[in-house]
């Protein structure tokens, strides 16, 4: 993890690129950021965009898997404590800590890379509007 985090102006707009090596590439504000993740493998995703109106921290490496099974139609707000990630949309809400993503109706995934999701949540410190989302 970097030691200066992604620190884009209100109302910036924002492009996330999940490469298929599992890196992200966060671009804001003219300025790129690339995060590396070995563990996860991505292999044929679909391109997703979405408007993701983010008021504590923009998010990153699963964004896929989190943001998909809510829809790309929906708005997104996100907030983070310590150690959990809080999500709300149109017509779903969950729970993300570093063990398990829990949604409204129970369901509960464990991942080994939550706690790299959340470590990125916490670095990218701002508001700010993800315009679109890609896979490449």
């Amino acid at each position: 993890m970097e030691e200066n985090p992604l620190n884009p102006r209100k109302g910036d707009k924002c492009t996330l690129t999940v490469c298929r090596s599992g890196s992200l590439k966060i671009s804001c504000s003219n300025v790129t950021k690339k995060f590396e993740q070995p563990d996860i493998e991505l292999e044929d995703l679909p391109l997703l965009k979405l408007d993701l109106n983010v008021y504590f921290i923009a998010p990153a490496a699963e964004v896929y898997r989190i943001l998909s099974s809510i829809s790309d139609e929906y708005t997104v707000k996100v907030s983070v404590t310590e150690d959990t990630v809080q999500f709300k949309g149109k017509n779903s809400e969950g729970l993300l800590n570093s063990q398990m993503l829990f949604d409204k109706g129970g369901y509960a995934e464990s991942s080994y890379s939550m706690n790299y999701l959340i470590n990125i949540f916490k670095y990218i410190k701002n508001v700010t509007k993800i315009v679109k989302v890609e896979f490449a």
